[in-house]
């Protein structure tokens, strides 16, 4: 049947995950919903994003619907400006085989 998969970069311990989308059970997850917070700007600013796949986005909006969910700072120029330079450094490092050394 169907279901909802939610992931949140809030979780700790609970699982591992190294970018790759895979669960640690040699299993692929794409999430339905990704809940990513303090990540996205490094720390420096308050910033959050709600990310949905295309299925759930079109069943909210084709209908009218905004999914909207966010903190104050929402859409806010100098902390988005923030996070893109902070996922940009991210790109740029060998952050993937960090995470494996971990």
């Amino acid at each position: 049947g169907d279901h909802c998969t939610i992931e949140s970069n809030n979780k700790q311990g609970s699982s591992a995950h190294d970018g790759d989308g895979n669960d640690g059970n040699n299993e692929i997850v794409y999430p339905d919903i990704l809940c990513l917070g303090k990540a996205l700007t490094g720390g420096y600013m308050p910033l959050g994003a709600t990310l949905t796949n295309d299925k759930l986005a079109h069943g909210i909006s084709d209908t009218g619907g905004v999914f909207m969910h966010g903190p104050t700072f929402m859409a806010n120029p100098l902390a988005c400006s923030v996070s893109l330079a902070s996922v940009n450094l991210l790109m740029q490092s060998p952050w993937q085989a960090r995470v494996r050394n971990v």
